[in-house]
């Protein structure tokens, strides 16, 4: 089964939703950083909240880290170990767990933020902050699924090419190659016995092709 194309688009999906996290948590850090007065959800005035930055911080690894990846698996394109599936795989569990620990913690920091969206911006954007954590986490999670099941489908090894389509490629016409030339090589048969050489009146020795037969 190929899961290429399955795998570009989850990266596409994962680049544009990184920009979509990338402007809310901007968003939420200017306010939090402006604040001249005790809102909803902060009884103080400027503060600095270290998850969003997080996410933030997380958002942005993973735009950068699909953009590549997304070109490498389409164009085909080999760059040694940073183009192979262990390096993929690696790079997505850090980013698995970098989304998985700033949604965990924002989610029980703003479990309660439900009461105010109804009248106050920033708590809609922090249950878009919310939403978007843990539909990224999602995707990075099927992209890691899709790596594995896409490694063992091609039969290679975890640092062959990502794209995984060379190896396979080479595998089978190699084997081609060998089935059409054993199909076409030429059968040789020999039947163990040397022909017969007899002398005519000439005296020269002439060859009669036939096996010799013992006299009885």
């Amino acid at each position: 089964m190929a899961f290429h194309p399955f795998r570009i688009a989850l990266y596409a999906l994962l680049a544009v939703f990184s920009i979509i996290l990338i402007g809310l948590t901007a968003s939420r850090i200017h306010h939090t950083k402006s604040l001249s007065s005790p809102d909803p959800l902060h009884a103080g005035f400027g503060y600095y909240d270290p998850i969003v930055v997080e996410l933030l911080v997380t958002s942005i690894f993973s735009f950068l880290w699909a953009l590549p990846l997304m070109f490498c698996i389409g164009a085909r394109t080999e760059a040694g170990f940073i183009g192979s599936y262990l390096f993929e795989m690696v790079g997505l569990f850090i980013l698995w767990v970098m989304y998985l620990v700033g949604a965990a913690i924002f989610s029980h920091k703003f479990h309660g933020v439900s009461f105010c969206r109804g009248f106050f911006n920033q708590c809609r954007v922090v249950t878009a902050i919310l939403a978007w954590s843990w539909i990224n986490w999602a995707i990075v999670f099927f992209l890691l699924i899709a790596s594995v099941a896409s490694l063992f489908s091609s039969r290679t090894s975890a640092t062959s090419p990502l794209h995984g389509r060379g190896a396979a490629g080479t595998t089978a016409a190699g084997t081609g190659a060998a089935y059409g030339t054993t199909r076409n090589a030429p059968a040789t048969t020999t039947t163990g016995a040397a022909p017969e050489t007899r002398g005519v009146d000439s005296g020269a020795p002439v060859s009669t092709g036939a096996p010799a037969q013992s006299a009885a």
